[in-house]
């Protein structure tokens, strides 16, 4: 049986710009069939993003995630979407008496704040940079609006505040000292600024669905590159980072795979299902990698220190499994996700 994609893990959730598109922000056609493959066998996609839910659609569509299953995670998980039936699982909104405070400070120092309206991005300054950047990523045009507060949905999920990096960084400490009390202040990028409810962050969501399907989180696989990856990097019972991540996003991840430009996610969905589900039970990844071995598939990425330090095998246990390796097998009732033996 062929091994490719046939991971041991029944959820798959994805971070978009970064991870899983490329920097035309397009899912590559090698990414594409893995990801495709997975879900003959079984997993669950779940694309978990800052984005808008309407600014994912176009990522849900290229999976076909309509016809064969899956959710969105928009906003960072303030919603949750079953992209099968359209129905809105879960969503929480940002405090009504704080966002006249957000948009006061915004004006105030001539940052651009932005929300949603069906498929549009509405803001007073539709022609600053990261205005337009936001509009690109998502594929949604921009509406110039005279007053933002009456042109907002009546319940927004998220606000963003755009500006100079130097200068975001200023702005997040002191939106965090003015109203981090009532919601989330962070920035998903060095000049993005979300605003979203509190509480809101990928892995709670996860948490959310992962319990409304009978999965645990030793059922999740995901993949990050940014900041806001990290509570659900660290929430997966793999968690793998992209080589394009932060340094602090890879330092706390369980494996770095392959960049976003070369296909990374599909490298790590490629390696066989047995040294997977191995890492995942006792760091067999870690130590192939001290021992020097060849390894199919072009070789591993580096195994992080997190996952180094986990649980201590041995290189001589590490060596005797490789050598007596798992069979991966699948029953109809498993639809298609991978049984192993113990170790």
């Amino acid at each position: 049986m062929d091994n490719k994609t046939n991971i041991p893990y029944k959820m798959i959730a994805l971070d978009l710009d970064g991870t899983l598109t490329n920097h035309e922000k397009v899912v590559t056609p090698k990414t594409r069939e893995a990801l495709l493959r997975a879900q003959e066998r079984g997993a669950v996609i779940v694309l978990a993003s800052g984005r808008p839910t309407y600014g994912i659609e176009p990522v849900a569509e290229c999976l076909e995630m309509e016809s064969r299953g899956g959710y969105i995670l928009s906003y960072n998980g303030g919603k949750i979407v079953d992209c099968k039936t359209r129905e809105e699982l879960y969503s929480k909104f940002l405090p009504a008496d704080v966002i006249p405070v957000l948009y006061s400070y915004a004006r105030s120092h001539g940052y651009a704040l932005l929300g949603y309206v069906g498929n549009d991005i509405v803001t007073e300054m539709p022609f600053d940079e990261y205005v337009q950047e936001e509009s690109r990523i998502n594929k949604m045009p921009v509406r110039r609006v005279e007053n933002l507060l009456a042109n907002l949905e009546a319940h927004p999920t998220k606000l963003l505040m755009t500006g100079d990096p130097a200068k975001m960084i200023v702005a997040e400490e002191e939106l965090s000292r003015l109203v981090g009390n009532r919601m989330d202040v962070f920035r998903s990028a060095p000049f993005f600024i979300e605003l979203v409810p509190q509480g809101i962050d990928k892995a709670q969501s996860l948490l959310r669905l992962l319990g409304k399907l009978n999965l645990s989180q030793q059922d999740l696989m995901a993949f990050g590159d940014g900041y806001n990856d990290l509570s659900m990097l660290k929430l997966a019972a793999m968690g793998v980072a992209m080589e394009n991540a932060a340094p602090e996003v890879r330092a706390e991840a369980d494996w770095v795979t392959l960049s976003n430009e070369n296909d990374g996610v599909a490298h790590a969905l490629e390696i066989p299902a047995q040294l997977l589900t191995g890492l995942q039970q006792g760091d067999v990844l870690a130590l192939v990698l001290h021992s020097q071995l060849d390894l199919p598939h072009g070789g591993v990425p580096p195994l992080t220190q997190r996952r180094q330090g986990r649980d201590g095998l041995t290189l001589q246990r590490c060596l005797g499994l490789l050598k007596q390796p798992r069979v991966a097998e699948t029953t109809p009732a498993d639809h298609g996700h991978v049984r192993t033996g113990e170790l």
